[in-house]
């Protein structure tokens, strides 16, 4: 279990296999899941923190943001550093392929890239962006405020109008993308964007699949949904709490996470719960 006093409300998830995981949430906490259990890992640069993105590259090398700022802190696998980007409007995510291709998006259209040594503007529009997936290092999806960016070569984008903030974006081809958000709203990519009927208005936070038959999202008050290549259903869980994030390995291996501490596991058969920190 964490630390003692441990008392983090997570924000997100990302791992780098099926026995280490990187959680994030505010008072600058990040709880890793080695095999010894959960540990809470403790930093001066993290102090106070409040962290709201993640990505997780490998081992040695980790990005995180920071809530309401346009700092970021990275791990390279033995210590911590900040960064920061230019600017009034703030990050909002972060997403990365490799050391080299790491992209920072936020309010009114923030957007950056890490080419590895700096943080590079680019042109993301004047909406708010939310969330990223991508296929490589050029074919990139960034979602957001009544819009989704694509990019075909790493540095220009192609803007399009969406209507509702999409919070969340996975995919598996570049013609089989879905996206999530507010008020129950879910939309796929089959080579155009296109409204999925929805079973919830709930707001929705979090999509992870596995494979284009077997995907899954998260929202608020529990909400969870999956998609059997056919339809979306609600399916149970052990909380009414909002769920934030949703990360696995694969289709029997799944991970989400709520605002309150709470951890729950996919073993192919049903959600059990891993990890409560409200307890």
């Amino acid at each position: 279990t964490p630390a003692s006093g441990t008392r983090a409300t997570i924000a997100g998830i990302w791992g780098t296999d099926g026995t280490r995981f990187w959680l994030v949430g505010d008072g600058g906490i990040i709880i890793r899941y080695p095999q010894a259990g959960w540990v809470a890992v403790t930093d001066s640069i993290l102090y106070n923190k409040v962290l709201n993105g993640i990505s997780c590259l490998s081992e040695s090398n980790v990005w995180l943001t920071e809530m309401n700022s346009q700092n970021l802190i990275r791990w390279n696998g033995s210590s911590w550093a900040s960064s920061s980007v230019a600017g009034t409007n703030v990050i909002n995510g972060i997403w990365g392929f490799d050391a080299a291709n790491v992209w920072a998006f936020g309010s009114a259209g923030l957007l950056y890239k890490w080419d590895g040594s700096n943080w590079i503007s680019q042109s993301g529009g004047t909406q708010r962006l939310n969330a990223a997936w991508g296929l490589s290092s050029t074919r990139v999806w960034i979602a957001g405020f009544n819009t989704v960016l694509s990019t075909t070569n790493g540095s220009s984008w192609s803007i399009q109008s969406i209507t509702g903030n999409l919070s969340s974006i996975w995919g598996f081809t570049s013609s089989d993308i879905w996206a999530v958000g507010a008020d129950g709203i879910i939309y796929r990519n089959t080579g155009v964007w296109n409204r999925s009927t929805s079973p919830t208005i709930n707001d929705l936070f979090g999509i992870w699949g596995a494979n284009s038959r077997d995907v899954w999202v998260v929202g608020e008050a529990g909400t969870l949904l999956r998609w059997d290549g056919e339809k979306w259903t609600l399916w149970p869980i052990e909380t009414k709490n909002p769920l934030r994030a949703i990360w696995g390995v694969d289709k029997d291996n799944i991970w989400i996470v709520n605002e309150y501490r709470q951890i729950f596991k996919w073993n192919g058969k049903s959600w059990k719960k891993q990890f409560d920190g409200q307890s």
